[in-house]
């Protein structure tokens, strides 16, 4: 159900005190009052709250400067963007550390512009629009939740070089890996799940890794986070430790100083690759 909430009203300063501000460029001058007392906060807002039908909690909320962030299920902030569309940023770094794992594996020699990726998940567009600015100019987006790209879309209509308005970008609505299992063999270059928990662990399932071995270019790649503990490793390792499937590489955290730390059942070379093994 969507709730539209109204502003919070701004308290006003309750004494001021004169000052005369020159015009070096003029040589003018004039009379500026001045607060004495700030007590204007500068305190956010929740301007939109809703739950999508497929159970999603979906927040957007705005500081006093018009700079708003989108929030699901509660946690911390997908993505913001600055009121003017100039800037955006997003609330963790995975999105930057697969463009970092990207840069490392050097899939093809003239870097990422003809990269055929398959994003699963994905609907707030934040990775999507991360890879175009690297240069990455075929997307396809498997989204289950449509409601949650309609609210995107709707609460932050400036942003830049918006995904949607590229004929690089196709986006299909419904089941991801239901979608994935329709793909015609060696359809991408690389696979990666912009998922929740729940969602990442199924790329561990032995029939889901069927599918990606299979849908993916056997010198590609796919990746992927831990799922805070719920990757079976063990059977991940079984499906992809051979030489004909392409890299699986999945996010385990990070370190300050040092970067994410990564798990491949074949070797990296980086120095955060911990050597895969049965556990």
């Amino acid at each position: 159900m969507e709730k539209n909430l109204d502003p919070v009203s701004i308290d006003r300063p309750t004494s001021f005190y004169s000052s005369w501000c020159g015009d070096s460029s003029s040589g003018r001058g004039s009379q500026a009052i001045i607060p004495l007392d700030w007590n204007i906060e500068a305190r956010e807002q929740i301007v939109f709250e809703a739950k999508t039908k497929l159970g999603q909690t979906v927040q957007v909320i705005e500081d006093i400067l018009g700079d708003r962030t989108l929030h699901l299920n509660g946690d911390d902030f997908q993505i913001c963007m600055h009121s003017d569309g100039s800037e955006y940023y997003y609330g963790d770094d995975s999105n930057y550390d697969y463009i970092k794992i990207l840069n490392f594996l050097k899939l093809r020699e003239d870097g990422f512009s003809r990269l055929r990726i398959l994003i699963i998940g994905g609907g707030d567009l934040g990775l999507c629009q991360l890879l175009m600015d690297h240069g990455v100019r075929q997307i396809t987006i498997f989204e289950l939740d449509r409601e949650l790209h309609e609210i995107f879309i709707k609460w932050f209509p400036r942003f830049k070089k918006s995904p949607l308005e590229s004929d690089g970008v196709r986006i299909e609505f419904g089941d991801g890996f239901e979608r994935l299992a329709l793909c015609e063999d060696d359809s991408f270059d690389v696979i990666i799940g912009d998922l929740p928990d729940y969602g990442a662990s199924q790329f561990s399932d032995t029939s889901v890794s069927e599918d990606l071995i299979r849908v993916c270019r056997s010198d590609g790649a796919v990746l992927t986070h831990w799922a805070n503990g719920d990757f079976d490793f063990n059977s991940a390792y079984a499906s992809f430790h051979a030489k004909s499937a392409p890299f699986l590489v999945v996010m385990q955290g990070e370190s300050e100083g040092v970067g994410a730390f990564v798990w491949s059942p074949k070797p990296l070379g980086g120095i955060n690759y911990a050597p895969a093994k049965k556990i």
